[in-house]
């Protein structure tokens, strides 16, 4: 996982060990050029490259299909989806949403990207802003051909994981999570893929699907893969 952000661009070096300030600033830390424009598009290209890498997608797998982006922050991903017209049917969830505002819950770095959107780009992401949590989802079941979740905590409770996990299978035929933990010093520890897959296996007792677990560039570093059969 840690190399992906270097890969990414997001740290110096592949033994620097980012903080979680670091990581919650995320697109912060790209200079911005001389234009403001430039600037948005270098962040929206770099939301999709990230998503792209962390969740094993390609393009084609992004076209034509109506997804959510669960935990979207600050709806970098639908921005770039939007700009480079690959798919505009792009639903954003989050907590911090405020549809009175463009996005209180933003940092400095993140409303200027919002403000500088081209106009149509903006339209389009804040018409399908929705504000919740991951674990109570305000779409009826199997409403999304794609649900995506770029960062999902799952050491600290259990229970809540569980509950997201059901509903993340409860409104998409195809799941896909890539799951972060946190150390209490700020390392990035190996992924414990047991954890989800017991919380699966329960759920898979009551719901019909099937997993894959997919190993990305970097040691222990996985996106998880969920098809739903519609049962």
């Amino acid at each position: 996982w840690q190399r992906n952000f270097v890969t990414l661009g997001y740290m110096s070096h592949p033994e620097h060990k980012p903080s979680i300030g670091e990581l919650d600033d995320g697109f912060q830390t790209i200079e911005p050029p001389e234009s403001s424009i430039e600037w948005a598009k270098t962040q929206a290209d770099q939301a999709l490259r990230d998503y792209q890498l962390c969740l094993g997608l390609t393009q084609n797998e992004l076209r034509d299909r109506k997804m959510l982006d669960v935990g979207a922050g600050s709806v970098h991903f639908a921005a770039a989806c939007n700009w480079e017209e690959i798919n505009k049917e792009i639903y954003s969830i989050d907590p911090k949403f405020d549809q009175s505002r463009v996005h209180p819950g933003m940092g400095r770095s993140d409303a200027r990207f919002m403000k500088t959107l081209p106009r149509a780009v903006l339209a389009e992401v804040k018409r399908r802003m929705v504000t919740s949590v991951g674990e109570q989802l305000p779409f009826r079941d199997q409403s999304f051909d794609l649900v995506l979740a770029r960062s999902v905590p799952y050491d600290h409770d259990p229970v809540k994981l569980e509950a997201r996990l059901r509903e993340l299978l409860r409104v998409g035929k195809e799941v896909r999570v890539f799951p972060v933990r946190w150390s209490p010093d700020g390392e990035v520890p190996y992924f414990n893929k047991t954890i989800f897959q017991d919380i699966l296996a329960k759920i898979g007792k009551e719901i019909l699907f099937e997993t894959e677990f997919r190993e990305l560039p970097g040691e222990e570093s996985y996106s998880i893969r969920v098809l739903a059969d519609g049962t």
